[in-house]
Order: structure tokens, then C-alpha cells, then sequence
């Protein structure tokens, strides 16, 4: 290796002649020598080396003057010289070494499996044991690319299972370094944007933290809140969706959210149709009336007074 490389490719362990495929592979290498948990700080300093490497070997394929051929160049001076030897190149694996690249049909693979067990997932321990284990069956280079999956799928909306794969997934990958995730694209984005808004909820005082985590998981449950509870947990939805809507995203459903938010006008509906207003009074019967009552009785004595005069008359 040329004492004239980079820093970072030095880090890598290759010379200046390295393509994009070789850089991957001594990424890969080192990366199997380094324990991520427990120490991120020399995971990140080499995927930075790794990052600066890829677009130092684009620039170098852009320009068409790769770092070989610049080495091998003839001496400007006009005094003649030898030219210095080219850079070494490569050697070839050996017939017998694995190669450290997984094809993508295989990540594929593992990637569904591992997919259809994360709604099983009871804790944040299982989630980072199955990451592990489909890590220790992957081909190093491989490594990578079930990472992007992993962003992807979290980034794609909550799925049961996940509350417990985001937490377990950052530690593994040390995605709280800067600049861990910026190779994801708009996925990495909104996961970095998570991870920020995550440690701004730590901060919360314990209890909005567990009033709010409460209510986070009361919405990954599929079944209709009581209306008492929904009203009660209004002003915490609120504040998740308002403050934390990127790491809300990934903990919890979100149209359970807008669900639990139309609990008032739900009530108002259900009380309608519950309760309706009372039917009005019935007319009042006319013989039950007072005046009807006296007049009543006025005919009543008058016909007791003619059947006596009558009777009277006929006797005298």
C-alpha cells in the first residue's frame, strides 16, 4: 500500500488503486473486527473512512485520472528520469476464502423472514437477539444492505413489533452517531428526526413521560377506546402529534390517532341517537276538563229536580 494514500483508505487497510467492490470488502472486513455496542465511536470512524472512500473513488472514476495512473505519470521536470513504478495491484482471493459479498436474493430472504417474526417480538431483548442471529448468518457485506431494509421498514409506518425493533435497531447500529443514517436517503432522514424527538421525550418529566407512553401504547391496541378515556387522553395526542410526530410514527399507528381524536364528535353523535328528546305532552282529554265537570253537574241536578217535580205532581 502507497505510504501517499488517504487517510481513510489507510484506515480501510487498501491502496489507492482499490475499486468501489474491494473498498466494500475491507469495510466489511473491519467491520467484523469491531464490537458496534461497545464501541461506537470506532464504528463510526470507520464508516466515515468508508463514506469518504466511495466518494473519493467517484470523483476518481468522474475525472477519468485515477490515483494509479497519476502515480505513474512521467516527471514534469525536464531533466530526464525514471518514472517511479506503478502502485501495486491487488491481489486475487484465494479459490478458497468466502466471499464477503451476500447476493441481494439472499438478504431478500432473510430480510422477509426476520420481517414475519418482529410482530412476536415481547421486548427490546428479542428484537436485538433476532438481529444478531440474521447478522451472524449474513455474509458481511450483506450487512449493510438488511440495515437499509431495517430503515426502510421503520420508516415505512408502525407495525406491531416495532416499538421494540427501533430501540433495538439503533444500538446495533449505533444510529445516534452523526451521520449514521444519512445513507438511507429520506428514511434515514425521518428516522434521525425520531431518534432526536425520542431523546426530547426522555426529557419530559416522569410523569407526562409515562402518562404519554401510556397513551402511545393504548394506540397500538385495535379496539375502540372508551369515551371517557379518549376525552382523558386528548391533550396527550395532541402534544405527541405536535411534538413528536416522527418517533409517534414509528411507536404507534397514526390513524389510530386521528381515531381517538374523533372520540368527541363520535360521543356527540352516539348521544344523539341514545338519548332523544322527550316526546312532547298528549292533548288533555276534554271530559277530564273543570268546566266540562261543572256543567256536568249542573244538567245532573236539573234532571234530579224535573223527575221530582214530575212524580210530586202525579201523587198529588
Amino acid at each position: 500500500m502507497s505510504t501517499a494514500a488517504p487517510a481513510f483508505l489507510r484506515l480501510l487497510g487498501v491502496d489507492a488503486a482499490a475499486d468501489e467492490r474491494r473498498l466494500r470488502r475491507a469495510y466489511a472486513a473491519r467491520l467484523k473486527t469491531i464490537d458496534v455496542e461497545a464501541d461506537p465511536a470506532a464504528f463510526q470512524a470507520l464508516r466515515e473512512a468508508f463514506e469518504a472512500a466511495l466518494a473519493w473513488r467517484e470523483r476518481q472514476s468522474t475525472t477519468g485520472a485515477p490515483a494509479a495512473k497519476r502515480a505513474s505519470a512521467p516527471s514534469p521536470s525536464p531533466s530526464p528520469s525514471p518514472s517511479p513504478l506503478p502502485l501495486p495491484l491487488p491481489l486475487p482471493l484465494p479459490a478458497s476464502e468466502p466471499s464477503t459479498y451476500a447476493p441481494p436474493a439472499a438478504t431478500a430472504t432473510e430480510f422477509d423472514a426476520f420481517a414475519a417474526s418482529i410482530a412476536g417480538f415481547a421486548s427490546e431483548d428479542d428484537a436485538r437477539t433476532a438481529l444478531s442471529d440474521v447478522h451472524a448468518r449474513l455474509m458481511l457485506a450483506a450487512g449493510e444492505d438488511f440495515e437499509a431494509r431495517i430503515a426502510d421498514l421503520l420508516a415505512d409506518g408502525w407495525r406491531p413489533g416495532h416499538e421494540h425493533l427501533f430501540h433495538a435497531a439503533r444500538k446495533r447500529y449505533a444510529w445516534e452517531m452523526p451521520r449514521a443514517l444519512r445513507l438511507f436517503g429520506s428514511a434515514g432522514r425521518l428516522l434521525e428526526s425520531a431518534i432526536q424527538q425520542d431523546a426530547l421525550f426522555a426529557s419530559l418529566p416522569h410523569r407526562v413521560r409515562e402518562s404519554r407512553m401510556r397513551v402511545a401504547a393504548r394506540l397500538r391496541e385495535t379496539a375502540k377506546p372508551p369515551l371517557g378515556e379518549a376525552l382523558i387522553s386528548e391533550l396527550d395526542i395532541l402534544a405527541l402529534m405536535h411534538q413528536h410526530p416522527h418517533w409517534l410514527a414509528v411507536m404507534a399507528p397514526m390513524d389510530h390517532a386521528e381515531h381517538w381524536l374523533d372520540a368527541r364528535r363520535w360521543k356527540d353523535v352516539t348521544e344523539r341517537k341514545v338519548t332523544p328528546p322527550p316526546p312532547p305532552d298528549p292533548p288533555p282529554k276534554w271530559y277530564k276538563s273543570p268546566a266540562v265537570k261543572l256543567v256536568g253537574l249542573f244538567y245532573a241536578v236539573l234532571a234530579i229536580m224535573t223527575t221530582c217535580a214530575i212524580v210530586a205532581q202525579n201523587y198529588l
